[in-house]
């Protein structure tokens, strides 16, 4: 904790201080991966990313909450998706 609280903070911290311009647009592509049950972040809300890439978008929806990256919920099929994600990058 003494050492990955320090590095959790600074990157709060950076997101914080982040001014969106809706006129930047991201020549990169984007995936994002949402919770079914998340009552946090909408399915609108993840969709919006798409609007903030001249690439592609692409939105997997994964059984679980806001925190369903955990092995009680869609872990495993998680990582699948985001290790093919990656090998499509590279």
């Amino acid at each position: 904790m003494k050492i990955t609280i320090p590095f959790i903070m600074a990157a709060y911290r950076i997101v914080d201080r982040y001014k969106f311009n809706q006129e930047e647009v991201f020549d990169i592509p984007i995936v994002g991966f949402h919770g079914l049950d998340d009552e946090k972040v909408t399915l609108e809300d993840m969709n919006a990313w798409e609007n903030v890439t001249s690439s592609s978008y692409k939105l997997y929806t994964l059984a679980g909450d806001h925190v369903f990256i955990d092995q009680s919920q869609s872990e495993e099929q998680f990582m699948s998706l985001l290790k093919q994600e990656l090998n499509k990058m590279m």
